[in-house]
């Protein structure tokens, strides 16, 4: 079962806790007040009229919706997440490249053996699919590999570390079986992409072209 709750509060009586000798400097003052609503159509009406309320105190209020409360929180965190966005693209064009170029590399050296495949009868669109075939099967070798070490690092790694300790914000932080099923088609995708040039090129290439060369 999925674990949702935070484990790093209490909830108590306030004036209990008030009276408590062991107050000290807190004693008499209040961090936040929680209001239930039920409904949330006049939600914003009666926080104006709550913070009307507190309008002449020395304590003024400030009302929110408990999803606002805990963006303000996570706003810093916005930045850093788009960072890591545009960081993830650039990975990814990074790594398509070097799979194309690594593709195309294989591709040359073995230029000679498609010729004889072509020679003894074997279709253009056999030649594209064997090569796209390769690139597909490297890039998801990768990629279960980029998926195992995210289940290593996230769920037995980091995500039990937040839940524990910033449970508050991060009640559930681990990787769901849908990103990682993502993370493979994403994988097949970009491996297609990959080997697209030099497949393409080379169910082009004629038969004679493609024996003389030896390299």
């Amino acid at each position: 079962m999925r674990k949702t709750a935070d484990r790093n509060s209490l909830v108590l009586r306030w004036d209990f806790l008030n009276n408590d000798p062991r107050a000290g400097f807190a004693k008499d003052k209040i961090g936040w007040l929680v209001s239930r609503i039920t409904d949330s159509v006049h939600s914003a009406e009666i926080s104006r009229k709550i913070d009307t309320r507190f309008d002449q105190r020395d304590d003024q209020t400030l009302t929110t919706s408990e999803r606002a409360f805990n963006l303000s929180f996570l706003g810093g965190f916005s930045a850093v997440l788009g960072a890591f966005d545009y960081g993830s693209l650039i990975i990814l064009l990074i790594m398509t490249l070097i799979l194309a170029n690594a593709i195309a590399m294989s591709v040359r050296e073995r230029t000679h053996e498609y010729g004889v495949m072509r020679a003894i009868g074997f279709p253009p669109r056999h030649i594209l699919g064997f090569i796209l075939a390769e690139s597909v099967l490297v890039a998801l070798v990768g990629g279960l590999i980029g998926v195992g070490v995210v289940v290593l690092a996230i769920n037995n790694g980091i995500g039990p570390v937040l839940e524990e300790n910033m449970s508050g914000f991060f009640p559930y932080f681990r990787a769901p079986l849908w990103v990682l099923g993502l993370a493979l088609g994403l994988s097949g995708v970009l491996g297609l992409i990959a080997g697209a040039i030099p497949a393409w090129r080379m169910s082009r290439l004629s038969v004679t072209d493609a024996l003389r060369r030896i390299d």
